[in-house]
């Protein structure tokens, strides 16, 4: 099924209670509050976690549009818990996520990228949930102008508030998320988001300072128009997913773009059946299939 088109005349209704309800156009947080008057299980602490979330990401985004200007590209000089070598922004951006999210009630812990260890939130400070992100995913791309992005998952605290997270709560099965999302920097800010409910598209209006709700129902296109995989799984390929690959080859630096990317444009990845996910196990997409095998 295509997506829907994201112009600005295009409306979505919804019939609720009765009344007949315009979607697209919603802010961020006033979606989610109709969905769950709607009947989606969505707790209020979980609409204000995703909610500041967003608002990390809106400080990120102007912190990213400033490039150069800011003074704070380049090397850092030290390597994150992939061993990779960190940028510059992606101490300040980890600072941004941290620094904001500890503070709001609503976390028990939170794991990045770009920090070894988990990182502890204040006993009065904590929340019911797990927060999982790393907040400039493709970084190496930012001294080149291309676009990064910030991905971002959700679980719940095994404990609550009750105590700080322990290591092992960190590593559940993907199945035991309740919101997974990512963020594109580029020529417009998106952020993309599931609750187990379908995914949703938001585009930050600068002007309001608002993710505004611009595609309902995100899910892969039947029709492909573009394949890639990770050279890293080489090893671990089908022995025909290298041989039925047929169009040209496009690959982002960064997973979210690529996410963003193959699901507007239609494509797919691995193998070419693999469903999309966000980090860690979140489905967030359909399984494609690639015309060589229809």
């Amino acid at each position: 099924m295509a997506v829907r088109s994201a112009k600005p005349e295009t409306i979505t209704l919804k019939k609720t209670y009765g009344v007949v309800i315009m979607t697209t156009g919603m802010k961020l947080k006033q979606f989610m509050l109709h969905e769950k008057r709607a009947g989606v299980d969505l707790p209020y602490d979980m609409i204000e976690l995703i909610h500041e979330v967003s608002i990390t990401c809106k400080e990120i985004a102007a912190t990213v549009s400033r490039g150069e200007l800011s003074g704070v590209l380049g090397v850092a000089g030290s390597e994150n818990v992939q061993g990779e070598t960190q940028k510059e922004l992606d101490i300040i951006t980890n600072d941004i996520m941290v620094d904001h999210m500890s503070v709001t009630g609503l976390v028990a812990g939170m794991g990045s990228e770009e920090v070894d260890d988990p990182i502890d939130v204040p006993a009065n400070e904590r929340g019911d949930y797990i927060l999982m992100f790393d907040p400039l995913d493709g970084s190496s791309n930012i001294d080149v102008n291309i676009s990064v992005g910030t991905i971002f998952s959700v679980m719940k605290a095994p404990k609550g508030a009750a105590e700080a997270p322990k290591s092992e709560d960190y590593l559940q099965n993907g199945t035991e998320q309740v919101a997974a999302g990512f963020v594109v920097y580029g020529p417009s800010t998106v952020f993309v988001l599931t609750t187990g409910q379908g995914v949703n598209m938001f585009t930050l209006d600068n002007t309001i300072g608002e993710f505004v709700l611009t595609t309902e129902g995100v899910s892969i296109p039947e029709d492909l128009s573009i394949t890639g995989y990770d050279n890293s799984m080489l090893a671990h390929q089908h022995p025909l997913s290298l041989t039925t690959i047929a169009h040209p080859q496009e690959k982002l630096g960064e997973m979210a773009g690529q996410l963003l990317l193959e699901k507007i444009q239609g494509g797919s990845d691995k193998d070419m059946k693999t469903e999309y996910l966000i980090e860690p196990k979140l489905v967030i997409g359909n399984s494609c299939k690639n015309r060589n095998q229809e």
